[in-house]
């Protein structure tokens, strides 16, 4: 049974529940689910993400239910879960400093340069990059960086994610940009 299901985070613990209850296995031969045309607020065409997922029968779609990165919020986030299993996410970080920002966690895996906003990095699972959204006061004053992430989770095809990501990433970016109203 392929379906899809869109929660906001409140509403998260049950609609996995659900999705455990309701998850059914047959013999035939999976493809990933269908996803809905846009997802994680509109950000990204369904088609260009269902390339990067694998097989399943049962999609979840959990995402903030706006994006907006208030002073009182510093994140927000949308996960698209197949059979309980996370495997494509999508989040926005609020940063007042670009020194807090640091991909070196990833360094590790095997990041390499992306040219997408500031420092964007791309590595096996993932890419990220960030981006001022609001001019510093003064020179030395801290601005308003947006840092932006996308993993991807036991894709079946490597090459797939590597050509992919830096074009969501950069299709994210400009989302981003407008939907908080950069300059």
């Amino acid at each position: 049974m392929r379906s899809i299901r869109n929660v906001t985070t409140a509403a998260m613990a049950p609609a996995l529940l659900v999705a455990a209850l309701t998850s059914c296995s047959n013999d035939e031969t999976k493809a990933a689910p269908e996803i809905p045309e846009r997802i994680c607020w509109g950000a990204f065409a369904g088609k260009d993400v269902t390339p990067l997922l694998s097989a399943g029968g049962d999609a979840v779609l959990r995402t903030d239910p706006v994006f907006a990165l208030p002073k009182d919020r510093d994140k927000v986030s949308c996960s698209l879960n197949i059979d309980g299993n996370p495997k494509f996410s999508a989040s926005a970080d609020l940063w007042e400093s670009e020194k807090y920002i640091d991909w070196a966690t990833y360094e590790e895996k095997g990041t390499d340069p992306l040219d997408v906003g500031k420092k964007g990095r791309i590595w096996p699972s993932g890419s990220a990059t960030y981006f001022e959204c609001e001019a510093p006061k003064s020179s030395s004053g801290p601005g308003r960086y947006i840092a932006l992430s996308l993993f991807v989770y036991d894709s079946p095809d490597q090459q797939e994610v590597r050509r992919t990501l830096p074009k969501l990433l950069k299709q994210f970016m400009t989302f981003a940009q407008k939907e908080l109203d950069c300059q």
